[in-house]
């Protein structure tokens, strides 16, 4: 979803840099409506599959999910264009995964330039799916123009990138703390006793001594077998 936010904000500057009216459909069509389509899409199923992050903190998963819905809301959808908004691009990313699954879709678009192409297609004989997914593109494209949506996901980006780093950091602290391959194990775990109570932090940690040494006496002795073979070789 990063991803897609990233993208989504960095079309939103260049639709505020005032581009020409050739770029600026450029832009709505293949960059706002497809990475604010693919967005809404991983935001439903990360919330149906899901529905938490697993972040380290609880109050930066309650921060993301207000975030999600902050970039959604300036961009109103009914719940049946919400649907065939997700429909598409469900089909887009199942084509993605599998190009041969085209005859299984309702909407066989897998690029942006197919995405384009479908919406600028105003031919009378293209199918239902397609008409309504034009028929809600044509009902929102203007928001993506409005200020309160360019600057809003901008600053979203903004937040969002700062929060995730500052939980990545968190969740990988031993990492940026210690060189690699040089992990020493804390004496004492004060949140550990807190959080565990029974066995103790110093109860487990002289259970992994045991274990380090076991597993260094058997390598050790696996190392003196392998130097008699080779010194009677």
């Amino acid at each position: 979803m990063s991803g897609a936010l990233l993208r989504l904000a960095e079309a939103a500057r260049r639709l505020d840099a005032t581009p020409s009216p050739a770029e600026r459909d450029h832009l709505l069509v293949r960059c706002c409506c497809f990475f604010f389509g693919t967005f809404l899409y991983k935001g439903n199923e990360f919330t149906f599959s899901a529905n938490i992050i697993f972040l380290p903190d609880l109050w930066a998963e309650g921060a993301v999910r207000r975030m999600i819905d902050a970039v959604l809301a300036p961009v109103p959808l009914d719940q049946p264009q919400e649907a065939i908004l997700h429909k598409c691009f469900s089909d887009i990313a199942l084509l993605q995964r599998d190009p041969s699954a085209r005859k299984h879709v309702a909407v066989g678009a897998r690029k942006l330039f197919e995405l384009e192409t479908l919406l600028n297609d105003r031919a009378l004989t293209i199918r239902a799916e397609h008409r309504q997914l034009q028929e809600v593109y044509d009902a929102v494209r203007d928001r993506f123009l409005a200020c309160d949506f360019i600057d809003g996901v901008q600053k979203i980006n903004h937040a969002m990138k700062a929060i995730m780093e500052h939980e990545f950091t968190v969740m990988f602290q031993d990492f940026y703390k210690h060189e690699k391959g040089r992990r020493r194990r804390p004496t004492t775990l004060q949140e550990f006793d807190e959080i565990v109570r029974d066995p103790t932090w110093t109860e487990v940690r002289a259970i992994l001594d045991e274990v380090d040494n076991s597993q260094k006496a058997a390598s050790r002795s696996l190392t003196r077998a392998a130097s008699i073979r080779s010194s009677n070789a």
